[in-house]
């Protein structure tokens, strides 16, 4: 079995245009900031590198980022769209990454035991399968597990879709996961998103997946 080196690559250099005045990665959740339960969930998967790909609010993004003994990556195109943070991490992984895992920073319930399921099944993935994908009851989500054989694929998306086009363009080489995760989809875009959140953590008697 190959050597499994994984780069981890959070995406956070969104405008958070649709949560009005505020940066929704910066908005606490607990004692913490929503992106630093992202980070601290990865963490938890130990991968061989960290990088978290920042744009908009970048000095004040960065150091939370590089506290939690990641690297941060500027984006300056980030604003024309997802494709360019997912370029620019790529760029800034480790000619060593045996797989890319692709992950927003906007997931705060992501759970650590799903990390840790996507990478067990990325192990004994059926052969020929570049592409892991979690679904949650039919619902694809993120994070997504990529094979280094589509690294030039990946530093030629473009646009506001991710990798998307090359789900699609590789779709014989996806497997799909069913995890037991809503997490993998229940990002936070809203204000009221926000506020459905921060009822569900202060509900839980610890915070969610920090140490």
């Amino acid at each position: 079995m190959q050597h499994l080196f994984l780069s981890a690559i959070v995406l956070a250099a969104g405008q958070s245009r649709r949560m009005g005045n505020r940066n929704k990665l910066l908005l606490p959740l607990g004692r913490h900031t929503l992106i630093e339960h992202v980070l601290s969930t990865l963490q938890a998967l130990k991968p061989d590198e960290l990088i978290v790909v920042t744009g908009h609010d970048a000095p004040r993004i960065t150091p939370l980022a590089v506290a939690r003994g990641a690297q941060a990556v500027y984006n300056p195109d980030y604003p024309t769209g997802l494709a360019s943070s997912i370029v620019t991490g790529i760029r800034h992984a480790s000619p060593q990454a045996t797989s890319f895992l692709l992950c927003p920073a906007d997931l705060p319930l992501l759970k650590r035991q799903t990390l840790h399921e996507l990478l067990e099944h990325w192990h004994t993935r059926n052969p020929g399968m570049h592409i892991l994908r979690p679904y949650w009851q039919n619902r694809p989500g993120h994070p997504v597990l990529i094979d280094h054989t589509l690294r030039k694929a990946l530093l030629e998306l473009r646009g506001t879709r991710g990798a998307q086009t090359l789900f699609n363009e590789h779709a014989s080489h996806l497997q799909r996961v069913s995890v037991a995760d809503p997490g993998i989809c229940l990002d936070i875009d809203t204000p009221e998103d926000y506020v459905r959140y921060l009822k569900i953590t202060c509900t839980s008697p610890t915070e969610r997946n920090l140490a």
